[in-house]
C-alpha cells in the first residue's frame, strides 16, 4: 500500500487485509428458492440496453439470458428479480419481468433438469400474466456469442452524421455487408463499435443467426 493516500489520516496503517476481502456493505440478494443475485456488474459483458432497474443476476446462465433479452426485437423493456410468485408457504421468484408490445411475461432459468413448478405457473397465470421457464440447454448458439459481443459497446456514442449517412446507404442499398456498413462510419474510432451501437439502439438489424459477426455479416434498416 506504499503511496496510497488518505483524505483525514496523515499516517494510516494498513493491515494485511485486501480492500477486495472486506465485507460488501451491501446486502446479498437471493432468491426465495435459496439461490444468491450477483451484481450484474460482475458478469460480463456489463453493459445492458433494455435493462429497467439495476441488473443483477444470479448466475452466468441468467446474465446470458439477459443478453438474448436485449437483441430481441419482440422486446420492449426487461427487470431482473420480478415480484414473488406466492401460494401458502411456497414462493417462487421468476428471473425476469419482460415487457412486449402487448404482454408481460414472467422467465424463470431453470437447470437443464429443473422446471418451472406447475403452481408458480398458476400463480402468474391468475395475475394475467405467462410463466415462462428456459433451460440452461438453450442457452447456447451463434446467437448468444454475437449479443455478448455486441453489447460490449451497448454505450458508444454515435455521431448524428455516421448514423444519417449510414442509413442514407441502406436505404439506397436495401442491405449491405459489414464490411460495405463499416466505410460509412468515418467520426468514430472503431467503426464497428458505431454499428454495433446502432444496432442494440435499434436504427439497424444485424444478422445474428447466420454465423458468428464477419465481414460478409448482413446489415439491414431496423424492421421490427
Amino acid at each position: 500500500f506504499q503511496g496510497l493516500r488518505t483524505r483525514r489520516c496523515s499516517r494510516p496503517r494498513w493491515t494485511g487485509v485486501s480492500m477486495y476481502q472486506l465485507p460488501s456493505r451491501k446486502k446479498q440478494l437471493q432468491r426465495c428458492d435459496g439461490h444468491p443475485l450477483s451484481d450484474g456488474s460482475c458478469l460480463a459483458p456489463a453493459p445492458t440496453v433494455r435493462c429497467a432497474g439495476e441488473p443483477r443476476f444470479r448466475t452466468r446462465s441468467v446474465r446470458d439470458a439477459g443478453c438474448l433479452l436485449d437483441v430481441d426485437p419482440g422486446v420492449l423493456s426487461w427487470r431482473c428479480g420480478a415480484t414473488p410468485l406466492c401460494n401458502g408457504d411456497r414462493t417462487f421468484v421468476p428471473d425476469f419481468e419482460v415487457t412486449r408490445e402487448t404482454t408481460v411475461e414472467l422467465v424463470a432459468v431453470t437447470e437443464d433438469r429443473g422446471s418451472v413448478p406447475d403452481w408458480a405457473i398458476a400463480s402468474a397465470l391468475a395475475q394475467g400474466r405467462s410463466l415462462v421457464g428456459l433451460s440452461t440447454s438453450e442457452l447456447v448458439g451463434v446467437r448468444l456469442e454475437n449479443a455478448r459481443e455486441l453489447l460490449r459497446y451497448a454505450s458508444c456514442r454515435v455521431s448524428l452524421s455516421d448514423r444519417v449517412r449510414l442509413l442514407a446507404a441502406l436505404d439506397q442499398e436495401g442491405s449491405l455487408t459489414m464490411a460495405e456498413a463499416m466505410t460509412t462510419i468515418r467520426n468514430g474510432a472503431d467503426p464497428i463499435a458505431a454499428i454495433a451501437a446502432l444496432c442494440l439502439h435499434r436504427f439497424i438489424e444485424i444478422d445474428l443467426d447466420s454465423g458468428r459477426i464477419g465481414p460478409q455479416t448482413r446489415v439491414a434498416p431496423f424492421r421490427g
